[in-house]
């Protein structure tokens, strides 16, 4: 049974406005404003041009920014929450920013790396993506469980490279979105997808 698949990155923070490693902070999204709104307004547009306006079942990661955004686009749906589609430990990365790194050797090796290296006390690419996997595996299993032919997905831009790098079996960081951005894609099980396309405001 095929399932359509809508997986979104949450609105902004202040963390991410100011380039930080936001991963276990629990942040709000920032306050309110006329550019947010509108934001908001267009995706809502959008999702109803891709029939996800109101998706039959709503997922979200534990994080309270993706609750909150989850609630700004589908007000009043109930939200399951998938622990495992958490963004990533960052680590000793933490809070931080470019800048206040870049005096630190290991970030430097990080860098180096390629990204590949595990982050100083927190988690490597390769152990995030397989735990963001589980909670993709987990989440549509009860889709399909509850006889759903589509789910949303409100969750990290961690959480989205790992999942759609790893089903096409491509470069992790080619699928980097922006705050309320993500992809639409048909899934059909044992890790095959078709008709992917990037959803935007």
């Amino acid at each position: 049974m095929q399932l359509e698949i809508l997986l979104l990155r949450h609105g902004q923070t202040q963390g991410n406005l100011e380039k930080r490693y936001i991963g276990k902070t629990d942040e709000p999204l920032l306050m309110e404003d006329t550019e947010r709104i509108q934001k908001v307004s267009s995706l809502q547009k959008r999702l109803k041009q891709e029939n996800f306006a109101r998706p039959q079942k709503l997922f979200v990661s534990p994080m309270l920014r993706c609750r909150q955004t989850a609630e700004l686009l589908f007000p009043g749906q109930e939200q399951v929450v998938i622990d495992k589609l958490r963004e990533m430990d960052f680590g000793r990365f933490e809070g931080k920013n470019y800048r206040e790194l870049s005096p630190d050797p290991a970030y430097q090796a990080w860098i180096d790396s390629g990204g590949r290296l595990p982050f100083p006390e927190g988690e490597d690419r390769a152990c995030f993506i397989r735990r963001t996997m589980d909670g993709f595996r987990q989440m549509t299993e009860q889709a399909w469980q509850g006889n759903c032919r589509q789910l949303a997905a409100v969750v990290h831009g961690g959480s989205i490279m790992a999942i759609i790098s790893s089903l096409l079996q491509d470069d992790y960081f080619a699928y980097q979105v922006s705050n309320l951005a993500g992809y639409a894609f048909c899934y059909e099980g044992a890790g095959k997808i078709q008709a992917v396309r990037r959803i935007e405001p």
